[in-house]
């Protein structure tokens, strides 16, 4: 399937798990710290590393056996080792990285405009 294959509807439920929960702890944290950082980045950020661990750990735990699928890209068969949970065509645990990365990209252009 497209959007998600067996349990890759955990990493949106993780991804936006993690922002609201700590939506609530950070602004406490950062009220008492007295930190310059805006609220808002910081909850992100944290939610990207905390939603990073969690959707690395259960992915490689879920796709520890890997499937055989054939492809066939322009008329040609090739066979690839495949995890079976999937969300967006990536594996759980690919979006450990992937996460990050758009979290930091996002940041950036928010800054910008």
């Amino acid at each position: 399937m497209f959007v998600y294959s067996d349990l890759g509807w955990l990493v949106p439920i993780i991804r936006f798990g993690s922002i609201a929960a700590l939506s609530k702890v950070v602004p406490n944290f950062l009220a008492s710290s007295g930190s310059k950082f805006p609220a808002h980045w910081v909850i992100f950020l944290f939610a990207a590393v905390v939603s990073a661990a969690l959707c690395f750990l259960p992915g490689k735990l879920l796709n520890k056996n890997k499937v055989k699928q054939t492809i066939r890209p322009f008329g040609k068969e090739r066979i690839v080792l495949w995890g079976r949970h999937t969300f967006c065509l990536f594996p759980v645990e690919h979006w450990a990285i992937i996460i990050p990365i758009v979290t930091l990209f996002a940041s950036v252009i928010i800054k910008i405009v």
